[in-house]
């Protein structure tokens, strides 16, 4: 029985040893383009490759100690030779202590690491002095979504645009005119943004999101008078979930979704691949698109990129797999902040919108 005990325990040492060392030797070649890319997301994988790196080092400190002393068989009777060793132990059990710690860091501030709010003084004063643009805010029950309605009055479609993480609505129209984008000025814009983004206030989590996106949405067609056959939605990295979200609940005519992910699980598993099972539950916003894909109607185009090191190219794939009526285009040197800006991409987005495909 005792055998059998240390069998088990040792299988699972070893899977333990044989997944962890190469996932984190893995991400290690990845460590200086991480360091260069400001977001919370780089801070998410900073902290799981300090966890990686405090279990690696343990199972390693303890493997060199049985090599050099060749005194035990299994790696079970390893650790339990090697911890009456008293400074073996302190740092076995500092390290689960740490592991410890910055999991429950993790858990308990989960959405302070993958949310970065942004409000921009001054871009709002810019278009605050803009007769072009108007200032919109939709309540609910809790929260107060604040953004911003680019209305030219004329008889065009509109666009309902949900931006990426650490972008704001006044931001993103000051630099959209600015840089002159085609598609800014071609259509009519509603941006607003995320709770504590902006000058939004309320619980910023996943629910809140999508609830604005509705919201959005109805003020649209009703306040604004427009059809479905003129709305476009366009979702950018986070706010392709929104968007993905949205146009599975209405009816809109053409989703672009930017640099998309098929769910938050997803992008979790390409940072450290655990949470599957019920540890899928560790996420607390899911963030779906996969699960909503198969409920959008209208024309879908995808663009993504291999070389985006925030949304992994394959994440977007998996994702498109699931719409029925999808348009796939593919870059290849694109990093994850250089999509809405750049020339091609535009042109992409351009000819998908006014196609009749």
């Amino acid at each position: 029985m005792k055998r059998t005990i240390i069998v088990i325990v040792d299988i699972i040492i070893w899977l333990l040893l044989v997944l962890t060392i190469p996932f984190f030797i893995l991400n290690t070649f990845n460590s200086i383009q991480t360091s260069v890319v400001s977001s919370a997301s780089n801070e998410l994988i900073i902290i799981f490759r300090i966890i990686l790196f405090i279990v690696t080092f343990s199972i390693l400190l303890v493997v060199k100690h049985f090599i050099n002393k060749n005194e035990v068989l299994t790696l079970s009777e390893i650790i339990k030779y090697q911890f009456k060793n008293k400074k073996l132990r302190s740092i076995l059990i500092t390290s689960l202590l740490s592991t410890i710690l910055l999991v429950s860091v993790l858990l308990i501030n989960q959405r302070k690491l993958y949310y970065i709010p942004n409000h921009s003084s001054y871009s709002y004063n810019k278009l605050s002095k803009d007769e072009d643009f108007l200032k919109v805010e939709l309540k609910d029950y809790e929260n107060t979504y604040v953004g911003w309605l680019k209305n030219n009055y004329e008889d065009i479609p509109i666009i309902i645009y949900f931006s990426g993480n650490g972008h704001s609505s006044a931001k993103f129209f000051h630099n959209s005119l600015i840089t002159e984008n085609p598609i800014f000025i071609e259509y009519n814009f509603i941006m607003l943004d995320y709770p504590t983004y902006g000058l939004s206030k309320g619980t910023l989590n996943e629910g809140s999101n999508f609830n604005m996106a509705l919201l959005t949405y109805e003020y649209v067609v009703n306040e604004l008078d427009y059809t479905s056959d003129n709305i476009h939605v366009i979702g950018y990295s986070l706010g392709s979930g929104v968007a993905t979200y949205l146009a599975s609940k209405k009816a809109i005519k053409n989703l672009v979704l930017i640099a998309p992910y098929s769910s938050f699980i997803d992008v979790g598993n390409t940072i450290l691949p655990i949470f599957y099972g019920p540890f899928k539950n560790l996420i607390k916003d899911k963030y779906h698109s996969i699960n909503y894909a198969s409920d959008v109607e209208s024309k879908v185009l995808i663009v993504a990129s291999k070389k985006d090191e925030v949304i992994k190219f394959r994440l977007s794939k998996k994702l498109s797999n699931s719409f029925s009526n999808v348009k796939f285009s593919e870059f290849q040197d694109l990093r994850h902040n250089d999509f809405y800006d750049n020339y091609m991409v535009q042109f992409v987005i351009g000819v998908f919108l006014t196609s009749d495909e």
